[in-house]
């Protein structure tokens, strides 16, 4: 359901968004409480955000759907390749195959390189597991759904939804990580026992920010270090256990 979503974002929603913005600038800022001149950085953030392709469906980044979805991903190519046994078994694969295509072109379409990586260390995984037992691997499935994921790529790329960026830009938002990563460890370190405490990593992170970073983060982007900045050394070593 997310992933129709996120399609009908991509194809429907978000161009009509785009479309009312230039017919209007100034009703549609009003409408979502911006009341900034065109020319200050707040509305320059909103174009931005608001010219992004990717689907978000019904999380804040596109990096959240798509970190929700990869192991959906995953658990539908083990149920198609893996094949059933027993009754209605074309009903099995035409509902897993539809469900498959859904969810990888909106998966696709998210540009999430971690994602991308994920699911393909995945799918060595489920070949590997499934040689390992001794199960027989249905390689015409296996070519066939090879076939799907290229036509999605190709696809995705006429429409201009991927292009070269998702690969050299992905230097730069690692880049991006790091110094996010080097500040909240100056959070972490400001309060290390008990840690800032839920809601109240961005206003400490401010203090911690690095000069070049582009933005003030809501969170680490890293569940460990956001955990052991939020609840602190406490937190972390309760986790571990």
């Amino acid at each position: 359901c997310l992933s129709v979503h996120g399609l009908h974002q991509y194809f429907v929603k978000l161009p009509e968004l785009r479309r009312s913005y230039e017919a209007d600038k100034r009703s549609v800022l009003d409408e979502v409480g911006i009341y900034e001149s065109l020319n200050s950085a707040v509305v320059r953030e909103f174009e931005d955000r608001l010219r992004s392709k990717e689907p978000l469906a019904t999380f804040a980044l596109t990096n959240s759907l798509a970190g929700f979805l990869a192991p959906w991903l995953v658990l539908a190519m083990a149920l198609l390749v893996g094949g059933r046994r027993g009754h209605r078994l074309w009903l099995h694969t035409i509902v897993m195959a539809m469900v498959l295509v859904a969810v990888l072109c909106c998966l696709v379409l998210t540009k999430s390189r971690a994602a991308y990586v994920a699911c393909g260390m995945a799918a060595c995984l489920l070949a590997l597991g499934a040689g390992h037992q001794g199960k027989r691997v249905a390689w015409r499935r296996v070519l066939a759904s090879c076939g799907v994921l290229g036509a999605i790529v190709a696809g995705a790329i006429v429409t201009r939804g991927l292009d070269w960026r998702v690969v050299t830009e992905s230097v730069k938002t690692l880049q991006y990580r790091l110094e996010y990563w080097e500040a909240t460890l100056g959070v972490i370190s400001s309060r290390p026992v008990w840690g800032c405490g839920p809601g109240n990593f961005q206003q400490h992170y401010a203090a911690h920010k690095l000069p070049q970073a582009s933005e003030t983060i809501a969170d680490p982007h890293n569940f460990l270090l956001e955990v052991w900045a939020i609840s602190g050394t406490v937190g972390l070593v309760s986790l571990a256990v």
